[in-house]
């Protein structure tokens, strides 16, 4: 059932915490509508809407226009042209994509629903390359205003997000320790944070960008491009999918994906995916996932393959999958640094190590913590400014304890 509630005067944030799904009622200064959607005990039950644009934090974002409950603005923004929306018009849903945020897991769900082909049995039948770089543009596109906007205003709006702080940390793992970004992204990094004589190598592959050299770029690049010109693996969530544009029904957490995706799953009348979901090991198939991910793109001339299975071994740790404390054990890959050999170690590692959830969750955020410690305190207070629109959309602390003491 939806609620509509009219509101004469401004309503300020208001936090649900509905069984295990949290959504938001963020402050409305002038528009007479909120619809609300939560989600309790698996079930979407309501509607939400967001945002008023004239609340983001310190920027001109444009004025939404005078509509009917429940039906979207889309604003003619000259960058709306730019936003990545995904989803399935079969299945009645679209999905604005927040990269670093579940992406990767819901365009296997939509390429799956959209007959992938017919080896694939399930979402997870869709390798994290494939994801990516098989035929991309026909599962992702740029909003169209002419072609796209009747599917969107009649769609079910899914987004997803992620603290700001695990995205920035997760990002760099996944494109600067490990080889996606070196000879892109990497050797702009080196180039233009990077102080003193640089190595030829390092200018070259890209492929020894340090934490802090990554938030430094992320600053510098702040305050000197426009924000589509930036990389969207850490462009802003409230940037790359405007509240007041999208306006999503549902908007899921990172940190709670294990029961936001059934939940609007279940809303969207599709748990038979589920049952295609549920019968593997996931963590199992994660690392084997990023492993074949990494050595399919290879070391591009600048690592070799052990080389690849040592940054593998400490992305993995940083991520705890395996013991920190264990060093890379050459000897027991005997010669053999593949991508089934990596697997192999690992796997067996991972079999012999006894710890509890909450101590591979300390171990993360212990790696995360660490990290920015290397960031200087006035770097951190730019960082937090960049992304304050995020944190207080989606109810995200700006200034944790343990990075900002």
């Amino acid at each position: 059932m939806i609620k509509v509630f009219r509101a004469t005067k401004p309503i300020h944030l208001v936090l649900f915490s509905l069984g295990f799904f949290t959504m938001y009622v963020i402050q409305r200064a002038r528009s007479p509508i909120i619809i609300v959607e939560e989600i309790s005990d698996g079930q979407v039950k309501q509607v939400n809407y967001i945002h008023n644009p004239q609340q983001l934090h310190g920027r001109s974002v444009g004025r939404a226009a005078p509509r009917r409950p429940g039906q979207p603005v889309f604003t003619k923004i000259s960058d709306l042209k730019r936003y990545e929306i995904s989803g399935s018009a079969k299945h009645g849903f679209s999905y604005c994509l927040v990269y670093k945020a579940a992406t990767t897991s819901w365009l296997r769900i939509i390429r799956f629903l959209n007959g992938e082909s017919s080896e694939v049995r399930s979402p997870y039948d869709v390798g994290k390359h494939r994801v990516h770089y098989y035929k991309i543009g026909k599962y992702i596109k740029y909003f169209n205003w002419k072609k796209d906007q009747k599917f969107l205003e009649n769609s079910y709006r899914v987004m997803a997000v992620r603290d700001p702080y695990t995205r920035l940390w997760s990002a760099y793992i996944d494109k600067f320790l490990l080889p996606d970004f070196w000879k892109t992204r990497g050797q702009s990094v080196i180039r233009l944070v990077r102080k003193g004589r640089i190595d030829p190598t390092s200018a070259r592959c890209g492929n020894d960008v340090t934490f802090k050299e990554f938030i430094d770029y992320v600053v510098l690049q702040d305050g000197a491009m426009k924000a589509w010109d930036q990389d969207k693996h850490w462009l802003p969530a409230s940037a790359m999918c405007r509240q007041d544009i999208f306006q999503p029904h549902v908007v899921m957490k990172q940190e709670n994906l294990s029961k936001d995706v059934p939940a609007v799953l279940t809303k969207l009348n599709l748990t038979w995916v589920l049952d295609r979901m549920t019968k593997i090991n996931m963590t199992e198939f994660e690392m084997n996932d990023q492993i074949q991910y990494v050595y399919k793109i290879g070391g591009q001339k600048c690592a070799n393959q052990q080389k690849l299975a040592e940054l593998v071994w400490k992305a993995f740790q940083f991520n705890a999958y395996i013991p920190s404390d264990i060093p890379f054990p050459k000897e027991k890959f005997k010669g053999k640094f593949d991508a089934n050999g990596v697997l192999k170690v690992l796997k067996e590692v991972r079999l012999n190590w006894s710890v509890t959830k909450q101590e591979r969750k300390k171990q993360k955020r212990d790696a995360l913590v660490a990290a920015y410690k290397t960031v200087p305190m006035e770097t951190l207070h730019k960082l937090r400014e960049i992304y304050m629109d995020d944190f207080k959309t989606f109810d995200y602390d700006p200034s944790p304890s343990d990075i900002f003491s």
